[in-house]
């Protein structure tokens, strides 16, 4: 954003993400290192802007708010960043102009749920917006930000069993409560996937047979990947990713769980289980085959 003051009409930025991951401090930081004046509005906090913006008749009288309230220059060298901008019913009707006809602004709009913004009056401004979609820290980006690089380095290299701690505070919990835990891992394992650039699909045989949480394409080979909120892990958790790669003729699958790391050889198949803060290590193991 410090270099493209010579960039005319640029796009508008749509950063996406779950609450509480991070996108307000992270574009707020930006904004502090930036020589740019910059204006934010929050639309979840600030009601009375939000119901301003959803008045506007026209892109013309949303170009009039900003100028009057907040001192904004569409054809100036400044920034607009609204927060939770889904917020609004009206806003996405004025993005494709926001690019069109601001030939110098930068416009930063946020929201963990942005595919409201675009209502059914307001088409998806194809070419004229771009999408950075924020994660929350995977485990070795959290050591590393506590300043723990050592341990975040042990997390990235080669995985050998003794070395990977065991999940010890879930003993505490009942069966009960870790049974919720099964939707936490799940949740957890489509975040990774999706950090990585992986399509989500699952696999099931028939309406009541076997099924695997998450298919992962790897070049021309498919991972099977099953969660599982247990503390131990036996061949009865693997019965199903062991029957989806007989039947595909497949040589390696995961089981993410609360389980320490091991790898389970049976017949010609491998199946690595990988505790839930190694997710990021999915399809990276040194035992795959």
């Amino acid at each position: 954003m410090q270099n493209d003051k010579e960039t005319r009409f640029k796009p508008v930025l749509l950063l996406e993400g779950a609450r509480q991951v991070g996108k307000t401090t992270l574009a707020e930081r930006v904004l502090q290192q930036s020589p740019k004046c910059a204006v934010h509005v929050n639309l979840e906090r600030d009601a009375l802007i939000r119901s301003v913006f959803d008045d506007c008749r026209d892109f013309a009288e949303y170009e009039d708010v900003l100028r009057d309230r907040f001192d904004f220059q569409g054809d100036a060298d400044q920034v607009l960043f609204i927060d939770e901008a889904q917020e609004s019913r009206k806003l996405g009707e004025f993005v494709r102009f926001m690019k069109e006809e601001w030939p110098k602004a930068t416009v930063i709009l946020s929201g963990s749920t942005l595919t409201r913004l675009f209502r059914p009056k307001a088409r998806y401004p194809v070419g004229r917006v771009r999408r950075f979609i924020l994660g929350p820290f995977s485990f070795s980006e959290f050591l590393l930000a506590h300043d723990k690089k050592h341990l975040s380095d042990l997390v990235l290299s080669e995985l050998r069993e003794s070395a990977v701690p065991f999940i010890s505070a879930v003993n505490t919990l009942s069966a009960g409560a870790r049974t919720t835990l099964g939707a936490v891992i799940e949740n957890q394992t489509a975040i990774e996937l999706a950090r990585s650039g992986t399509a989500l699909s699952g696999w099931k045989r028939t309406p009541s047979g076997v099924e695997i949480d998450f298919i992962v394409k790897r070049g021309d080979t498919a991972l099977p990947v099953e969660c599982k909120a247990a503390l131990t892990v036996n061949r009865k958790h693997m019965r199903g990713i062991a029957g989806y790669l007989r039947l595909h003729g497949l040589r390696t699958g995961y089981l993410a769980s609360l389980a320490p790391y091991f790898v389970t050889t049976m017949d010609e198949i491998r199946i690595v289980s990988l505790p839930a803060y190694l997710l990021e290590r999915l399809g990276h193991s040194p035992d795959r085959r």
